[in-house]
Formats: C-alpha cells, sequence, structure tokens
C-alpha cells in the first residue's frame, strides 16, 4: 500500500468523529465501494475530563472500540485501504494503544483474514525526562490560564503523554510502506492527516493541516452537523463532503469549524509550527460541498521543535448524592439556605479534612459561578452534592451528614415538617472511587519529534484460510429532510432591539483545553456580520462582564473574516472534570451570549423568546440584566392543535360575539332612523324629550355594567349573554307598541340594562384568545357594530319606502323597532345553545365543537403560557401559581374585594376610563345622530338614512385593517392616537368646511376613527390589567365613564344644522384622549424600565424578589415579572 505513483488527488473517509462512537454501516461501505485512499480517525481528546489519563479509563465502552475497530479490520482486508488512528483509546497511552492494536490483530485471526503489517506508536513520557525538560527551563504553561509546572505535578501525575506531531506517523509509513494499520498514541488532532498526505506526496502544508484540523470531526462542519465525511485533497486544495444525505457542507459552516476548541481562529500552533488561516478562501461548489484553499503553514525554527504535554492524577476520594428541592417556600430562599447547610456541616464534620460543592440544577447548576440569572425561583431544583475526602470513607460520612442536613434542615416559614428532600435512589449516598484531576498541560521546548515517540511493528497473521467477502449489500438511501429547522427564543427583546441568537447561525461554548472556555458565534451572510461588527458590542469588556470574570481573563477577542464570526476565549472557573466542575465538556457556556441584546429591531418575520442582557443606555444596550423591558413580537408558530383550535374559536365564537355586537348596536342606530322616521313626531316628543331618552338609555348600562362583567365567572357566559340579547329583543318588541313619552323612555332604561349584561363580550374573548389575537378579534366583533349602523340605514331606508303608515296602517318606525327587537330574541336563543363557556368551565372537558386535547389547550393557553393578559413572560406566570399552590389562580376566576380595590385605587384604570370617555362621546353621538348629521347636508329625510350606510361602510374595512396591525406588531397606543387624530380633523373639518362631499368624507374618518380608537382602548385596557376581578372592574369602569359621555353626547347636539357646540365639545374630548394615551404611553414605558432595573439590582445581589413567588392574580398587573404592552 505504498504510493506507488504520483495522485493528482487524494480521497480521505473519516467515518467519526471518535473511535468507538459507532457510524451508518451504509454510508460506511458505500463510502468504501467508491473508491478511497485511506481511512484516518481520531481516538480521543481531554474533552471529557481527566478521568481516562488519571485512571487508565477508555473514552467509551469497549464493546464500542472493539465494533469500530473489527469494521476498520474488515475495510483493510475488503478493499485493501489503510488505516490511521490518533490517540487510541481516548488518552493515547501506551495501554490504549496496544489494547486497540491487540482487537485488530484478534479481528485478522478470528475472521480468518490476510496477513497484515499493524504498527503502534507509543506517546507515553518518562517523568524523569520531564523533570529534566523542568529544571532545564524548557517547560511553559499551554496558555494564560494554566499555572506553573511543579516537581510535586509530575511526580503524583498517574502518568504524562505527549501530542506527537506528523513526524512519527509519517516515518511508520516510509519505513512500512506495505502497512495496514496504524495505532498512535497521543497526538496532534491533524497530525495523521498531514503525515498522511504528506506521504503521498501531497507538500502543501497548510492544505494538508488545515483539511486535518476538519476531518478529524468527521462531517461536525456540516448543517445539521453529521458523522461521515471525505476529504478530497488536491496539491493548492481540498474539498470537504459530508456523506449524510441529510447534510450540507457551506462555507461559513466550514470556515467557522476552524473556531472549534481553539483559543483562537486565525493561528492555530501545534508542534513543529502554527497553522494560519487569515488568507483562506471558501468555495461553495455545490449544495453540498466546499473548496478551501489559502491556508500557511509557518515551521518552527530548527531545534525548537515543541509537544504539548497531558498528565492528570487522582486527588483524593469523592462521594455524590442526588435529590430534589420542590417546595415553593424553601425554593424561594434556597441560597441562603445551602448556605446554612454548608455551614453547619463544616461545624459537625470539622474533624474530617473535605470539600463540599452542592450542584443546584435548575438554579445555577450547570453555569455555576458564571450563572447570570438568579432571580427566577423555579418550580423545581435538582440537588447534587459532591464530597471530596482523603479517603472513601470519610467522604460517605460528610456526604450522609449533607444529605442528612437537606431532608431536616428547618427554614422560615416551613410548612412541610416531614422533610424537605426527595431522593430517587438507595442508598442515596454513591462512592465514586478516586477523583481525577488535571495537573500537566504544558509546552516541552526544543524537543525530538521522534525519539519521544518509539514505534513497534506486528505482522499479524490469520488462520490459512482467508475470507475475501465483500461488505453487506446496500441499502436504500436516505431521503435528505432539508435545511434545519429554525427555533426561537422568549420572551421577546426589547423595543428597538434585538438578541444575538436572533441573527446568529452557530453560538456556542466550548473546552479549549481542560483551563479553557472558548465562545463562538458565526452569522449567516456578510451583511448581518458587518452590521453586528460596527455595533462594537462584541468586544473584551462585554465579554468580561457577561461571564464575570476580570478583563485579563478575557483570552482572546477578535472577529474571524473568513467565517463571519466572532470569538472569544476565557479563563475555566475551574478546571475541567475537576471537583466542583459544572460542565466538563464546556457545551453549556453560551446562554449570556445568546441573549445579548443588538441596538436594532428584530426581522419582522422572526420571533424570539428569552432573558435580555444589555449595556449603558448610554453606550450600547446593561450587560448584567437578566430581564428587560419588552417588545412583544408575534407568537411562536402554532402547533396543528393550536391551529385547529383557534380555527373553530374563529368559525364559532367569534361570529356568534359578532351577532351580539350587531344586534345591541341596532337599537343605537334605530333610534336614531327613528326619529326621522316619525317617532319625536308621532309620540308628541320635544327635542328635550328626545335628548333625555337617549341619555336616560345610558342610566341602565351605568349601573349593571360591573355586575354583568362579574356574572360570566358564576353563571355560564352563554346563559348572560343570551338571556341579556333576548331581554333586549324583548323590550324592543315592547318599544315598538309605545303610545307615550313615557313608555319609550321605560323601554330605553330596560334595553340598556339588558345590553350591560352583554358588554362582557370583550372579557369573554380574552380567556379565549391570547395578547396577539384579541385585538384583531375584537376588530372582528366590533366591526359588525359598524355593520349594524350601515344595516339600520339599509332597513330603514326600505322600510320607510315599502311599509308606510298607508300601507300598514302602522307607522315604520315601530315596525323597524319590531323586526329588530325580533332578531334580538332569535339571535339570544342561538347563543345560548350554541356559544361555548370558559374552556375551565366545560363539564368534564367536553363540549360538542371541541375535543378534549383542544379544552385542554385552551386552559393552558388561557392560565398564562399564551394569556392575552401575561404572554411577555408565560413561564413564570405558571411556575408562580404551581409554586404557592394557587392552582386556582392559573385561570383568572373568582371575583374578589382585594381585585376590585385595586382596580378603583390606580389611576391607570381611571385615565383608561377618561379615554374611553373620550371615545365613546363620539361615538354615540354618531350612533344617534348621524342620519340627522346628513340631513343637515342638504339631503332628504330618506336619502340621509341611504347616505348613513357609507361612513359605517369605512368604518367596517378601517377598523379591522388597523387591529391586525396593531396585533402583529403588538402594538396599541400608536394606532389609538391616529384614530383619535382622524376623527378630531374630521371634527374641525364638519365645523369649517362647507362642502357636502368633504363633509361626508369627513363623517367616514370620524366613523373609522373613534370606532377603531374604541376597539384598541378597551384591548389595551385588558391586557395591562392582571386578575380578573382587577380586570372585569377597570373594564367596567371605562364603560361606566364612557357611557356617562355618552350621555352628554346624546344632549349636546341640540344647535342644528352645524351642531357647532357638539362638535367643539366632541372635539375637545378627542384631544383630551390623545393626551392621556400618550400619558398612559409614557408611564407604562417607565414602569417597565423600572422592573427591568429592580429586577437587575436583586440580580446582582444574587436574591430573589419576593413578587417571583406569587401569582400574577395575586399581585395584578404590578408583578415583577409582568410587562406593560405599549
Amino acid at each position: 500500500m505504498s504510493p506507488s505513483k504520483i495522485k493528482d488527488e487524494l480521497r480521505i473517509f473519516t467515518p467519526i468523529g471518535q473511535l468507538g462512537q459507532g457510524w451508518s454501516e451504509q454510508i460506511f461501505w458505500d463510502a468504501l465501494e467508491s473508491g478511497i485512499d485511506g481511512i484516518i480517525i481520531d481516538g480521543g481528546s481531554t474533552d471529557s475530563g481527566p478521568g481516562r489519563l488519571a485512571q487508565g479509563r477508555t473514552n467509551v465502552p469497549k464493546a464500542g472500540l472493539e465494533r469500530d475497530l473489527r469494521n476498520l479490520a474488515k475495510a483493510c482486508q475488503v478493499y485493501n485501504v489503510p488505516v490511521l488512528i490518533g490517540s487510541a483509546g481516548g488518552d493515547g497511552e501506551n495501554a490504549m494503544v496496544d489494547m486497540c492494536a491487540n482487537i485488530i490483530a484478534e479481528a485478522v485471526r478470528d475472521n480468518g483474514y490476510r496477513p497484515m503489517k499493524v504498527i503502534s506508536i507509543y506517546s507515553e513520557i518518562p517523568k524523569d525526562h520531564i523533570r529534566q525538560k523542568l529544571k532545564d527551563g524548557l517547560i511553559s504553561p499551554c496558555g494564560g490560564a494554566v499555572p506553573e509546572l511543579t516537581e510535586h505535578d509530575i511526580a503524583t501525575s498517574t502518568r504524562v503523554v505527549a501530542q506527537m506531531g506528523l513526524e512519527p506517523f509519517l516515518q511508520a509509513m516510509r519505513d512500512n510502506p506495505g502497512f495496514d494499520v496504524i495505532v498512535g498514541g497521543r497526538a496532534y488532532d491533524p497530525a495523521p492527516y498531514a503525515a498522511f498526505c504528506l506521504y503521498h506526496g501531497f507538500e502543501d502544508m497548510g492544505v494538508n493541516y488545515a483539511m486535518g484540523k476538519i476531518m478529524e470531526c468527521g462531517a461536525q462542519c456540516s448543517i445539521p452537523k453529521s458523522r461521515e465525511a471525505i476529504a478530497v485533497v488536491r496539491r493548492d486544495s481540498f474539498d470537504m463532503i459530508p456523506l449524510d444525505p441529510k447534510s450540507r457542507c457551506t462555507t461559513v459552516s466550514v470556515a467557522s469549524h476552524f473556531l472549534y476548541e481553539k483559543t483562537r481562529p486565525d493561528v492555530l500552533h501545534g508542534p513543529g509550527g502554527a497553522l494560519h488561516l487569515g488568507g483562506t478562501t471558501y468555495e461553495q461548489l455545490d449544495d453540498r460541498s466546499v473548496r478551501v484553499r489559502g491556508a500557511k503553514f509557518q515551521p518552527e525554527p530548527e531545534g525548537e521543535y515543541t509537544v504539548k504535554l497531558e498528565g492528570a492524577r487522582n486527588s483524593g476520594y469523592h462521594t455524590i448524592f442526588v435529590g430534589a428541592l420542590r417546595d415553593p417556600i424553601l425554593l424561594s430562599q434556597l441560597d441562603p439556605w445551602v448556605t446554612t447547610i454548608e455551614a453547619s456541616v463544616k461545624e459537625k464534620m470539622a474533624h474530617i479534612k473535605f470539600d463540599l460543592k452542592i450542584h443546584k440544577y435548575g438554579h445555577d447548576g450547570v453555569m455555576g459561578p458564571l450563572e447570570y440569572d438568579r432571580t427566577t425561583v423555579p418550580k423545581e431544583v435538582c440537588i447534587c452534592g459532591q464530597v471530596r475526602a482523603p479517603t472513601q470513607d470519610e467522604a460517605n460520612q460528610v456526604a450522609s451528614m449533607t444529605k442528612f442536613h437537606f431532608t431536616h434542615l428547618p427554614y422560615p416559614g416551613q410548612l412541610a415538617t416531614a422533610g424537605n428532600f426527595a431522593w430517587p435512589f438507595t442508598p442515596c449516598e454513591i462512592p465514586m472511587g478516586p477523583l481525577p484531576e488535571f495537573c500537566v498541560y504544558h509546552i516541552m521546548h526544543k524537543s525530538d519529534p521522534l525519539t519521544l515517540f518509539p514505534i513497534k511493528v506486528d505482522d499479524v497473521h490469520g488462520p490459512p484460510k482467508v475470507e475475501q467477502s465483500k461488505a453487506a449489500a446496500k441499502t436504500t438511501a436516505v431521503k435528505s429532510e432539508g435545511s434545519p429547522q429554525k427555533y426561537y427564543l422568549k420572551p421577546e427583546p426589547a423595543e428597538g432591539t434585538c438578541y444575538l441568537a436572533d441573527v446568529a447561525s452557530v453560538l456556542r461554548s466550548k473546552n479549549s483545553g481542560p483551563y479553557e472556555l472558548t465562545l463562538d458565534v458565526m452569522f449567516p451572510d456578510h451583511e448581518i456580520y458587518e452590521k453586528v461588527k460596527k455595533a462594537g458590542i462584541l468586544e473584551r469588556e462585554t465579554v468580561s462582564k457577561l461571564y464575570k470574570v476580570a478583563e485579563n481573563d478575557v483570552l482572546a477577542s477578535l472577529f474571524f473574516d473568513q467565517a463571519m464570526a466572532y470569538k472569544a476565549t476565557i479563563k475555566r472557573p475551574s478546571v475541567s472534570g475537576g471537583f466542583a466542575e459544572t460542565d466538563t465538556h464546556g457545551s453549556q457556556q453560551h446562554i449570556p451570549l445568546m441573549y445579548l441584546t443588538l441596538p436594532w429591531g428584530r426581522d419582522p418575520d422572526v420571533e424570539v423568546l428569552c432573558v435580555e442582557s444589555v449595556k449603558d443606555k448610554d453606550t450600547t444596550p446593561p450587560l448584567e440584566t437578566a430581564y428587560v423591558y419588552r417588545k412583544p413580537a408575534r407568537p411562536p408558530p402554532k402547533t396543528g392543535l393550536e391551529k385547529r383550535l383557534v380555527w373553530k374559536m374563529d368559525l364559532l365564537p367569534v361570529p356568534q360575539m359578532a351577532l351580539m355586537y350587531f344586534i345591541t348596536f341596532l337599537d343605537r342606530n334605530s333610534f336614531g332612523n327613528g326619529r326621522i322616521m316619525g317617532l319625536q313626531r308621532d309620540l308628541h316628543m320635544m327635542n328635550q324629550d328626545y335628548s333625555s331618552a337617549a341619555q336616560l338609555f345610558f342610566v341602565g348600562y351605568l349601573l349593571f355594567m360591573l355586575p354583568g362583567n362579574i356574572f360570566l365567572r358564576w353563571i355560564s357566559p352563554y346563559f348572560v349573554f343570551g338571556c341579556g340579547i333576548i331581554s333586549f329583543g324583548a323590550f324592543l318588541c315592547g318599544m315598538s307598541g309605545a303610545q307615550s313619552y313615557g313608555t319609550v323612555l321605560a323601554m330605553r332604561i330596560m334595553i340598556r340594562v339588558a345590553q350591560a349584561f352583554v358588554q362582557g363580550i370583550g372579557m369573554y374573548s380574552a380567556l379565549w384568545y391570547t395578547r396577539t389575537e384579541v385585538a384583531t378579534r375584537g376588530a372582528l366583533y366590533f366591526s359588525a357594530a359598524t355593520l349594524s349602523g350601515a344595516f339600520s340605514g339599509l332597513i330603514s331606508y326600505r322600510i320607510a319606502q315599502n311599509l308606510t303608515e298607508e300601507k300598514t296602517g302602522w307607522e315604520p318606525w315601530r315596525w323597524l323597532l319590531l323586526i329588530e327587537g325580533l332578531m334580538g330574541v332569535f339571535i339570544g336563543i342561538l347563543i345560548i345553545v350554541l356559544l361555548p363557556a370558559f374552556p375551565d368551565q366545560m363539564k368534564k372537558g367536553k363540549n360538542w365543537l371541541f375535543s378534549k386535547e383542544e379544552i385542554q389547550l385552551a386552559i393552558q393557553r388561557s392560565s398564562g403560557k399564551s394569556f392575552a393578559l401575561w404572554s411577555i413572560y408565560p413561564d413564570a406566570f405558571c411556575k408562580a401559581n404551581l409554586s404557592t399552590g394557587a392552582s386556582q389562580r392559573g385561570i383568572p376566576g373568582i371575583p374578589n374585594f382585594v381585585g376590585l380595590k385595586s382596580a378603583l385605587m390606580d389611576p391607570k384604570a381611571w385615565s383608561f376610563a377618561l379615554i374611553q370617555g373620550g371615545a365613546s362621546l363620539p361615538v354615540t353621538s354618531i350612533g344617534i345622530f348621524l342620519p340627522s348629521f346628513i340631513r343637515g347636508f342638504g339631503f332628504s329625510d330618506i336619502d340621509a338614512q341611504l347616505f348613513s350606510v357609507i361612513p359605517y361602510a369605512c368604518a367596517f374595512v378601517v377598523l379591522p385593517t388597523m387591529c391586525m396591525i396593531s396585533d402583529q406588531i403588538n402594538r396599541k397606543a400608536p394606532f389609538i392616537i391616529l384614530g383619535f387624530i382622524a376623527a378630531a380633523v374630521e371634527h374641525l373639518i364638519l365645523l369649517f368646511v362647507e362642502s357636502t362631499a368633504v363633509k361626508i368624507v369627513g363623517t367616514c374618518f370620524i366613523c373609522a376613527g373613534v370606532y377603531s380608537s374604541v376597539v384598541l382602548d378597551v384591548t389595551w385596557l385588558a391586557i395591562n390589567n392582571g386578575g380578573f376581578t382587577k380586570r372585569g372592574t377597570t373594564w367596567a369602569l371605562a364603560e361606566m365613564v364612557g357611557q356617562a359621555f355618552a350621555i352628554m353626547g346624546a344632549n349636546v347636539y341640540d344647535d342644528r344644522p352645524r351642531y357647532v357646540k357638539g362638535h367643539s365639545i366632541a372635539l375637545a374630548f378627542l384631544l383630551l384622549a390623545i393626551v392621556l394615551v400618550m400619558v398612559n404611553w409614557a408611564w407604562m414605558r417607565h414602569g417597565n424600565k423600572k422592573r427591568d432595573r429592580i429586577l437587575a439590582e436583586y440580580g446582582e445581589r444574587n436574591e430573589v424578589h419576593p413578587d417571583t413567588n406569587k401569582s400574577l392574580e395575586e399581585r395584578f398587573d404590578y408583578h415583577i415579572n409582568s410587562r406593560y404592552t405599549l
């Protein structure tokens, strides 16, 4: 298998990034069948801690090594392809090299393979050689985080290995041109790749080392990352090709792999020199493969060859115990309670020298001292205690005492006195044996690249009969699954900002050796990369603050243009795999970077969910803050079940709510239409009588609005709404037979009483829809009010033409009221029969429209996961409910005095009420007097009825459009202001413009503006007031104040034909509403930022805010985790 001729290209196959972890049998044999020059595979690293070196353990179960090595031996037999293995067995110690070589020899003998030449290269270094080098001053730390080497480190190390370069592999191949397998000890990961290329005449060491640096991880550089890869090496380049059909390589994914596990990506140091990647280029060849050029290798000067030493030792014995804490009272004071335990155990076990580490998973167990968010109270915490002591028995004693404290130590406010600690295993204390730790990770200078690494050659012979069997037949190829799915973070970032995770294509952390942690951020395109780069946020100071390390402990901080990436490296808080380790692999330390805030808004098509971190507002957004003022964004994509649930809700409840609004608004409009049809004349009513009837109409509403809202939870909504609509229809029918002003007045009051029980429609909707859905649905059913106005005008027009007194013997206005009243009775019956109850009120979780699963999802949506009020921080709501045992508060429910008082004492509630008043006055005046306005423009009575349709039709189009847009961007205040401004401008037009056409347009703008603002205001009110009772009271308060203004609206339009007084008063209150909206907007924004600041202060003190353990039903919208929608 010597290179008999110079090739134009070399095909190297790596089936997995770590020997013993297995690969796809199909891909493996298909690759060999396609033609391969060599199989090269890496066997280990220091990633999984010091246990291998200190205790002579394999990095994977021996059975996994045997499986893979036997497959490699078979590949040599069947395809005559050479195999090179580096870092055999995990750490590359001599015993592991021998074990792997023996497994291959056994495979040859067991299967009757042809004779094979198996070469072993050893890498253990005699301690006396190391001592002499140390004495000569030729050993230095490998990186700024590593301490100086001491004689004690050398003496206590179980063994020390050195990372060989390419030279021993190259020498073994040149001396044994017919070799089959080389089993190498600890090796520089790309060394066997570079050696194999050089052996075959490919002399560009930049290309060789760059290829090896990527291939040693298999196809990890692919998207999604996979196992098997082929590199096609040429004189000036190499191609990377993933073999899994579901994966592909891109220029960015390949370039970014040079960041992986390295302190910095542009210069990679190794034995014999350094690989320089500054001029490297990447070319996309097709959808799946990438060509790499331009890497340069700079050899070390003659006589300056260096190798890296790795060693570990056992440092005492350790015992662990595992269990969990669930009590919310305890979890709210977890840190000080654990500190008390540690102090008590130290006092009671003072006769033993020990170390104790308590890992609190769910709190700070993964990131330990790097954890940035210590304020959130989890639902439960897994406790993993670790004790180190000189002997196993002493470690067991301390672990037992610590576990006893966790079980029985009291804490303030304790209710559960039987015990605190839930443990799943018996015995709970688990002896772990000797505790390993790294002690040697150093560079040895002026080393010989060959003499340190002895080579042994074995000719392995099997039985006389040689097996020539081919690999198993190919199977059907796996179909590609396309590009990987994108997942988004929650909750959403602050207004005008986005998360680093929003724009990154890869964001990861990983060990760079045992003493360093490296952080990589890659971006999908050059535009985003340059934008982030120019923002000046990703820098050494940022990393220092995010990870709470000194700036001089940030060992690297740089951008890497070729990969469109940022790289930072910091000192690890503890050496990998030693005592008190939280993340041996270092792969879960990237979270703070994910939540780093960038100073521009998110892609409108992307929704993100997470906790924020930012800087001073004078520079760029606070870095150590775990909570921020948030701009609610669009919800995550709905599941099929949720889509079906929302579709059914839109299909039936929304049309029924629209019918209720439609029928109740008919009366407001029909009273105005009836006036010009003769109602006032026929009943001998004075103008003042008509105005009084219009005003007192709202008295019943004022008195019964609040009870109507509260009754929704005491009585089923379909019964409350249905009976209200039936009563409304009955009273309207009764008014059709009125013979006097007194009857009209009484019926009008009772009609409004009935309508008061229907105005909880918005409350009903808010318990079915989320905060980013509710305004759109509000627009859909409130649009029926505008349709009602148009319908009232049309039906009045037709009745006035066809049901005259001459034809029927009855006045037209009576027919109008009777027809509309009968419609109300019919609709009320439909509501009782068809309208669903609240999700949690459905008996036994069943309903004719919704499945059990859909009802459960609806309850979940209303309980806080997506609830209109609290979806800004969904988990906090549910956690708080569960932690306090307040299961009944999970769904807003039982009315209470505290909620009522909170609403009445909240200035925001009164501000909302005044805003609603500013809208209700013109809405009411439009409903009652629009036909009169239009008649005043010079139209006949019948034509005025017809032309009154036009403004309502405009409102019908504008209202849902504005509400849907406001839901999409989750902003309410700007749209409310826009509606009020439109209405105010058009009142000015009505006051000062003479043109009839312009006035018609003016009425259109008034209808569109005020109707949109009314819906958005009550929606804004609902999603910014917490707790069912408080929200219901605030809603009722707004409606009651609105009705008081409506009474005014019914009384101020008495100066025909220009109605100067009425329009002037309406304009004044519209301007007041605009000011109040702006004040509310600013106040809420300030409140959001204030809560962010308070949470940040608690986080810096490692304290938990008292609200964290309370439900939002208890603290309403004052809860520290709630944020107002602006």
